[in-house]
C-alpha cells in the first residue's frame, strides 16, 4: 500500500475592473497544466469556469468579495488583486498555491463564508495577511 504524497499547484492570476454601470469584475487563474486546472476547479474554484490552461471567473459583490478572500487564502496578496497601481483595468499579477493531496483543506476552503472560517487551518502569516486586508 503507498502513501499519497501531497503535491503543490501554483497559478498566476490577475483581476480586471469593470468600472461602466455597477462594477464587476472578471478573474483569471492561469495553470502549468490542464491537470492542474482541472483539479483546482473541482476542488477549491468550483465557481468558476474552466477554459483548458485557465479558470475563470466574473461577477460583483458580495461573491466578489468572497472570492477574492478564497484568492488570499491560497496566498495571493489581497492588494494586488485590488490594486489600480500600474492600470485603471487590471489589478496586479498576484499568485497563488494548492495543496493536493493534503488534509482537505480545499473543500474546507470552498464551503467557508467569512474570513474567520477561512483561516482555521491557514499557515499564521497567511492567516494574518487576510486578516489585515479586511
Amino acid at each position: 500500500m503507498s502513501a499519497h504524497v501531497p503535491r503543490v499547484v501554483r497559478a498566476t492570476g490577475q483581476l480586471q475592473h469593470h468600472f461602466w454601470g455597477t462594477y464587476v469584475a472578471t478573474i483569471g487563474l492561469l495553470f502549468g497544466s490542464i491537470d492542474d486546472a482541472s483539479h483546482a476547479h473541482e476542488t477549491v474554484f468550483r465557481d468558476w469556469r474552466q477554459y483548458d490552461l485557465v479558470l475563470r471567473w466574473h461577477g460583483g459583490d458580495p461573491e466578489l468579495e468572497r472570492q477574492i478572500k478564497l484568492l488570499v487564502a491560497h496566498g495571493a496578496e489581497r492588494r494586488k488583486i485590488v490594486s489600480v497601481a500600474t492600470s485603471i483595468d487590471y489589478g496586479e499579477p498576484f499568485s497563488i498555491t494548492i495543496r493536493i493531496g493534503g488534509s482537505g483543506q480545499e473543500e474546507a476552503l470552498h464551503q467557508a463564508d467569512t474570513s474567520e472560517q477561512m483561516t482555521l487551518e491557514l499557515d499564521p502569516a497567511i492567516a494574518k495577511e487576510a486578516a489585515d486586508g479586511d
